[in-house]
């Protein structure tokens, strides 16, 4: 990923947006922790950080033996969170983000 750190802002800016246009979906279902996560090569941290600067939730943690950064981009606990974090994933990847999801059922 050769972006600058406003290009990621962007990235997350727009991805953010995507996922608000899903805000009203219906929140049915049980309940998960479905979020987007990024593994790459530059430091993790920044890219919490540049999440963070966009007023998104974002942490980094170790999953499938490598370290990730997980941004919850939803406002729900079910259905919702599923569809608003993959409208997320989809916006970053098109933004040349590599993004991918961590599903979770509880």
């Amino acid at each position: 990923m050769n972006l600058t750190d406003e290009q990621i802002k962007t990235a997350f800016t727009e991805a953010k947006l995507a996922a608000q246009a899903l805000a009203e979906t219906p929140d049915k279902g049980a309940s998960n922790f479905d979020t987007v996560t990024l593994a790459h090569g530059m430091k993790n941290r920044k890219l919490a950080s540049l999440a963070g600067k966009c007023g998104l939730y974002a942490h980094t943690s170790r999953w499938c033996g490598c370290s990730h950064v997980f941004i919850n981009f939803s406002t729900g606990g079910a259905d919702r969170r599923t569809k608003m974090n993959e409208a997320a994933m989809n916006s970053l990847t098109e933004s040349g983000i590599a993004a991918s999801m961590y599903y979770q059922r509880d």
